[in-house]
């Protein structure tokens, strides 16, 4: 039996029906079954009929039969086994989107955090701002706040409510 690693050209991408029974050894009436029975063989059907199969296929085609011939396993079993590997590798992928989730919400958490505290250090200068004009300005009429006192006060506000409706989204997608 020859392997597909053996094929002139090895490297391209696909392959002749006739060519991966040659290559696999598979018959091409089994071929055609374990085509019905498997999902991980998916051949791609051109408008005349022609099958032709990508290098997965292949190497999917290549474990069936590891799994039948050589290890003995009926065909539910070997199912199995396929299906057991997509749970593995959609649990890795769930894994890696939990950590790039927490990634970003550590991230998000940080921004707010910052935030607030810049929020906090602009309310503390008009603070200390507001007072100093009081001091200064004992037997006058309190003065009025400036313009550019009030655009800061808005920006502050802005900020303030940004700040608070990202936390307020973190908890209701975190369910804190």
């Amino acid at each position: 039996m020859m392997s597909f690693e053996s094929l002139p050209n090895a490297k391209r991408n696909t392959y002749k029906f006739n060519e991966v029974t040659s290559v696999t050894g598979v018959k091409p009436y089994v071929l055609r079954f374990w085509e019905s029975e498997f999902e991980q063989i998916s051949p791609r059907v051109l408008e005349g009929g022609h099958k032709i199969y990508a290098q997965a296929d292949l190497e999917a085609i290549q474990k069936i039969k590891t799994l039948l011939f050589e290890e003995k396993l009926s065909i539910p079993q070997a199912k199995s086994f396929f299906d057991d590997q997509k749970r593995e590798r959609q649990a890795k992928e769930l894994n890696q989107d939990d950590t790039t989730q927490q990634t970003d919400d550590r991230k998000i958490s940080s921004n707010v955090a910052f935030q607030y505290s810049t929020l906090e250090m602009v309310q503390s200068a008009l603070a200390k701002d507001f007072e100093a004009q009081q001091i200064t300005s004992t037997n006058q009429p309190v003065k009025s706040f400036s313009d550019q006192d009030v655009l800061n006060l808005v920006q502050a506000k802005k900020k303030l409510n940004t700040a608070l409706s990202k936390l307020d989204q973190i908890i209701t997608e975190n369910r804190w």
